[in-house]
């Protein structure tokens, strides 16, 4: 250890207590500590940084009121963006300008407080053009789907037979009497009857285009005739993103449909995705994203007429993940929304419901079959331009649901026959 001599330590000693000393002498002057406080607690512990998204509706109104505001962490999504409307005009997104600017959409992140404008285009005279519109899924005949594995381990097997099943499918559509319809796995084994056979004789009143196809349309006859239609292959060979991806293809039917009253066009396009929460999956259903909107654009430029966009997208509304949420970030960007994000009400008659059932939920950590999945997600969608109003908006569980106690708990089932393992999807819309 170091040793100091005596007169090294005198001269600490007498500097100590000269500064007790200085210390005694100021100690009834104000000594400013603003400069050296400690920070605040919330800094200390590494809360977010808060800021303000402010939503300026530019001359038209957010449920009655000129702006709407929400405070988010710093580095975040927007998230789920106000409705704005104006008389004589037809919502175009939100911006970074007033004039200008970026289009923002719920997956732009927020750095700053910032005030975001809406923008407007003028309204044609035409009036809006109202719709019932569904996308559906009925289920391949193959019946090779998880919820299936599991009904036939149940006995009830027998149950998933097309014959048995399409007739249940149908009284949902009847329950709802939509004007336009998106079907999804139109399929079976080789030389059956295809879900669309059942279908149409059915639900009387529709035309059926490519019923023959995986992906067909129907819509109301006395309402639309069909100037045009067709099919487009997504992918030149047929891409599996998983060893479980047993598929033929992607396809995206389309049909230029030409409004009795009127005359005008309307533009349906119908789809089905790659399916499985994977990210190779999710690539490959985001490079038939960027097909399916130049498919759109070469039939519909510019989106100079009305247009529905429908399908079971095999990807999740509220997924923010980069790439699994392409289907929502590419179509937004060019003013293509879902229409749940623009609903006035949600009418399903089980609350929560999710579009695709698997005909099983988990009650008390055991998966249930016949039990009603109500994780308040979807898969399945009805895009339609951002200008469009959206009175109702459901997942449509019934008819024939029930309710019991299972494990303590008080759950939806289904007792009958089930349809699918998705839940159709049906909006109420208003194309401008």
């Amino acid at each position: 250890m170091r040793q100091f001599s005596r007169q090294v330590l005198a001269t600490i000693a007498g500097l100590a207590l000269a500064a007790g000393a200085c210390a005694t002498a100021t100690s009834s002057q104000a000594v400013p500590l603003a400069a050296t406080a400690p920070p605040a607690a919330s800094a200390r512990l590494g809360a977010p940084v808060k800021v303000k998204a402010t939503f300026n509706a530019n001359g038209g109104a957010i449920a009655g009121k000129a702006s709407k505001a929400k405070t988010l962490a710093k580095g975040k999504f927007l998230g789920s963006l106000p409705v704005a409307t104006r008389a004589g005009y037809v919502f175009a997104g939100w911006h970074t300008k007033q004039t200008a600017g970026k289009r923002v959409t719920r997956f732009t992140k927020i750095a700053k407080s910032t005030t975001y404008y809406a923008h407007w285009r003028q309204r044609s005279q035409a009036l809006p053009l109202s719709l019932t519109v569904m996308t559906y899924n009925t289920l391949t005949g193959e019946n090779d789907c998880a919820g299936c594995l599991a009904l036939k381990k149940a006995g009830d097997g027998a149950q998933l037979a097309l014959s048995k099943r399409m007739p249940a499918a149908a009284q949902k559509v009847a329950a709802t009497n939509p004007d336009i319809v998106g079907f999804q796995e139109n399929e079976g084994e080789p030389g059956a009857e295809l879900p669309a056979t059942y279908l149409q004789a059915l639900l009387p009143g529709y035309t059926w285009i490519l019923p023959d196809q995986t992906v067909p349309i129907a819509v109301r006859a006395s309402m639309f005739t069909v100037a045009d239609s067709g099919i487009v292959t997504l992918e030149k060979n047929p891409k599996a993103c998983t060893a479980k991806d047993d598929t033929t293809g992607r396809y995206v039917s389309w049909a230029k449909l030409t409004l009795v009253a009127d005359g005008s066009a309307l533009w349906v396009f119908n789809t089905h995705g790659h399916p499985y929460d994977k990210l190779a999956c999710a690539k490959v259903r985001s490079k038939n994203i960027d097909k399916i909107v130049e498919l759109m654009d070469e039939k519909n430029p510019g989106q100079a007429e009305r247009f529905l966009l429908l399908g079971d997208f095999n990807a999740y509304n509220d997924d923010t993940r980069a790439v699994f949420r392409d289907h929502l970030a590419k179509l937004a960007k060019l003013g293509i929304v879902d229409a749940y994000e623009l609903k006035q009400r949600d009418d399903s008659d089980v609350p929560k419901a999710d579009s695709a059932s698997w005909m099983t939920a988990k009650v008390a950590g055991k998966t249930r079959v016949r039990v009603i999945r109500r994780d308040g997600r979807h898969v399945d969608y009805i895009f339609v331009s951002e200008g469009a109003q959206v009175t109702s908006w459901q997942v449509k569980s019934g008819p024939g649901v029930k309710w019991k106690t299972i494990a303590g708990k008080k759950v939806p089932y289904w007792p009958g026959v089930i349809p699918s393992d998705h839940n159709p999807v049906i909006a109420k819309i208003a194309l401008p």
